[in-house]
C-alpha cells in the first residue's frame, strides 16, 4: 500500500505559510503528477489514486493553507483562490520538475484552472479536472453543508469519531484509504478530545472567493490537454450532482482540448477514494497519451 512508503514534508511559501506535502514515488521516466485537493479535504484525500498512479510515475499532494498540516492563517485575506493559485505557483516553483500534470478534485480544480489561466506554467503537461473546474451550482452551498458542519464538531474520543464517520453514507463502503484520509484531518487533544483540523472560516473565504468569479469563462484559455472527470451519483441523492452531464459537456465544449470521463456508481467523493482504482485506469491511458484520439469525446467506464 503506497500510505505505508510515503514521504512527506514542509514547503514555506513567500509568504510565509508553511504547507504539508506528501510524495507517492513511482518509477522516474514518468512524468510526476501534483495533486490539489477540495474545499474541507486533505492531502490524503489522492491516497488510493496514487496507488495506481505510482505503477507510472510519482505523485505529490500537498494540503491546502488551513487543511492538514498545513499552516492555517487567521487574517480575513489569508485565504481565497487567488491565495491557493499563488502557493501552488510556488510549490511548483520550488519542486523545479522538468513537466508535470496537475490533478484536482472540487475546489482544487478551480485553483488549477485559476492558476493556469494567471501564471505562466509551460511545463504543465496534462490536465486532470475531478468533479469541478467550473461555476458550481446555485445550491453548491447546501449540497456540502454536511461537510462544513462536520468542521464545527468535537469529539470524546477517537472511537466515537470513527464511530460517527462509519454511518455517514459518502463513506459506504468503508476501506482502508477513507480510514487514512480521515484519521488526517484531526488532532488528538488532551484527554483524549478529538477535533477537525480545518476551521470554518478558511471554507467560507474560499466560497466567498468564488463569487465574482466566472471559472466558465477562464476555460477556453486552457492550452493544455484536459480529462474532465465526473460521478454520475449525485452527493445526497441520485440526481443531486455536484458536476451535472449538462456542466461537463459545456466544460469539454469550453476546453480547447477536452475529454470527457463519466465513472458511473460513483459520487462527488467516492469517485477518487471509493472507486479509484476504475477511474485511475483510464487517468492512466491519459496521462501515458494513448488517450488522444478522444479530444471532444464522452467517455464512460
Amino acid at each position: 500500500m503506497c500510505v505505508e512508503r510515503e514521504k512527506s514534508g514542509f514547503f514555506i511559501t513567500s509568504k510565509r505559510v508553511k504547507l504539508y506535502y506528501l510524495i507517492w514515488e513511482g518509477p522516474m521516466e514518468g512524468v510526476p503528477v501534483v495533486c490539489v485537493h477540495g474545499l474541507t479535504s486533505n492531502c490524503r484525500y489522492f491516497c488510493a489514486l496514487a496507488e495506481e498512479l505510482t505503477k507510472d510515475r510519482t505523485v505529490y499532494s500537498y494540503d491546502l493553507r488551513g487543511r492538514g498540516d498545513s499552516d492555517k492563517p487567521e487574517s480575513s485575506c489569508g485565504y481565497g483562490i487567488r491565495c491557493h493559485a499563488a502557493d501552488l505557483h510556488e510549490f511548483l516553483t520550488w519542486l523545479d520538475l522538468p513537466a508535470v500534470h496537475l490533478v484536482g478534485h472540487s475546489f482544487g480544480a478551480a485553483i488549477i484552472v485559476y492558476y493556469l489561466t494567471h501564471y505562466e506554467a509551460p511545463f504543465v503537461e496534462k490536465v486532470i479536472l475531478i468533479e469541478g473546474g467550473m461555476d458550481y451550482p446555485p445550491h453548491f452551498r447546501e449540497q456540502i453543508a454536511h461537510s462544513i458542519n462536520r468542521l464545527g464538531l468535537c469529539y470524546h474520543s477517537l472511537d466515537q469519531y470513527w464511530e460517527a464517520m462509519k454511518k455517514i453514507p459518502h463513506y459506504h463502503p468503508w476501506n482502508e484509504y477513507y480510514e487514512h484520509y480521515l484519521r488526517h484531518d484531526v488532532e488528538v487533544k488532551a484527554r483524549g478530545w478529538v477535533v477537525p483540523k480545518t476551521p470554518q472560516v478558511a471554507v467560507y473565504e474560499d466560497i466567498a472567493s468564488l463569487t465574482h468569479l466566472s471559472l466558465n469563462d477562464l476555460l477556453p484559455k486552457i492550452r493544455q490537454e484536459t480529462l474532465v472527470v465526473r460521478a454520475t451519483r449525485g452527493f445526497r441523492y441520485p440526481k443531486d450532482y455536484i458536476l451535472s452531464p449538462e456542466m461537463a459537456r459545456d466544460m469539454v465544449r469550453r476546453l480547447p482540448r477536452g475529454i470527457l470521463l463519466e465513472v458511473p456508481h460513483t459520487h462527488h467523493i467516492s469517485i477518487v477514494l471509493g472507486k479509484a482504482g476504475l477511474s485511475a485506469q483510464f487517468i492512466r491511458r491519459f496521462l501515458a497519451d494513448s488517450a488522444a484520439g478522444l479530444r471532444g469525446k464522452r467517455v464512460i467506464m
